[in-house]
């Protein structure tokens, strides 16, 4: 998949995001990362060259914040841009989701 990179050390999930989350690719996006999230108790999120996000997006990375409170890990989003952090504050998710 061309808009995400996957980089897994020991219990330790990397994941950057590029282009856009949205519709079109968010439950491809889902799909390839679910069965990854085995045995993973940290998820780091790089949303660097992350230039949109729809609901569609969000959605998945609530899923995936969800995913990680239920094993009892966590998750961080890093190298978030202004555009995806207005986004997430006109949203309401600005607290709920744990930026670095």
């Amino acid at each position: 998949m061309e808009n995400l990179t996957v980089k897994r050390e020991g219990d330790l999930l990397s994941v950057s995001l590029k282009n856009r989350l949205d519709a079109t690719n968010s439950s491809s996006v889902q799909e390839a990362l679910e069965p990854q999230l085995k045995g993973v108790q940290h998820l780091r999120l790089d949303l660097s060259d992350l230039n949109y996000i729809s609901s569609a997006g969000l959605r998945v990375l609530l899923f995936l914040l969800q995913e990680m409170q239920n094993r009892n890990g966590d998750m961080e989003l890093h190298h978030v841009n202004q555009m995806v952090m207005d986004i997430f504050d006109v949203t309401g998710l600005l607290e709920d989701m744990p930026i670095v």
